[in-house]
């Protein structure tokens, strides 16, 4: 008897494994969130998400926010992949990276700052505080969004300004990710004239 439940045990914890890891693959598999807000904060608009379904063609957007960072930006940086992660669930054309465009060699970085302010998009000093020193460090809080050979820039920090605290410049920046993000692809999208 004893041989028998301990059989069963153990066979009803193996099923439970066999369940718990199908449940895991399939919501890695088939991303999705659910907003339990009251105003639906977390919620693509439905202009972003009509024009999102619109898309024919490819759209990749390189996001300049890779690396280490302190925690605020850190937060932007995560807010920005699950704000394309949102996209790309909504279309297939959306393709996105997250790179550092301060990695590599001296001249490789040299260059490629060079590339980036002939697009535009200029470097921010950032002071860290590590261990009771303060170091500067430069950083790209943009993205670009490209369609065929045309490209966008975007900024995704907002202006910060001396007398705003550093988190609602980050939470302003959070909030205003669609809006920034869902017009540079449609301003892309809009032939020229």
């Amino acid at each position: 008897m004893a041989r028998s439940t301990r059989n069963q045990a153990l066979l009803q914890f193996g099923l439970f494994c066999g369940i718990l890891l199908f449940a895991n693959i399939l919501a890695n598999t088939f991303y999705t969130h659910l907003d339990l807000t009251e105003e639906k904060r977390f919620t693509l608009t439905r202009p972003t998400r009509e024009m999102l379904h619109g898309l024919k063609d490819r759209i990749y957007i390189e996001v300049l926010l890779e690396g280490e960072f302190p925690a605020g930006l850190k937060r932007l940086q995560r807010a920005t992949r699950e704000m394309l992660d949102d996209f790309r669930s909504e279309s297939g054309y959306v393709e996105y990276q997250f790179e550092d465009p301060t990695q590599g060699t001296l001249e490789e970085v040299n260059e490629r700052r060079k590339a980036l302010a002939e697009q535009g998009i200029i470097p921010i000093n950032l002071r860290v505080a590590e261990q009771g020193q303060s170091t500067q460090k430069i950083i790209y809080p943009e993205a670009v969004v490209y369609y065929g050979s045309r490209r966008i820039p975007v900024k995704l920090l907002e202006n910060e300004s001396p007398s705003l605290n550093p988190e609602v410049v980050i939470n302003n920046s959070v909030t205003l990710l669609e809006y920034k993000l869902a017009n540079a692809i449609k301003k892309i999208l809009t032939p020229q004239r």
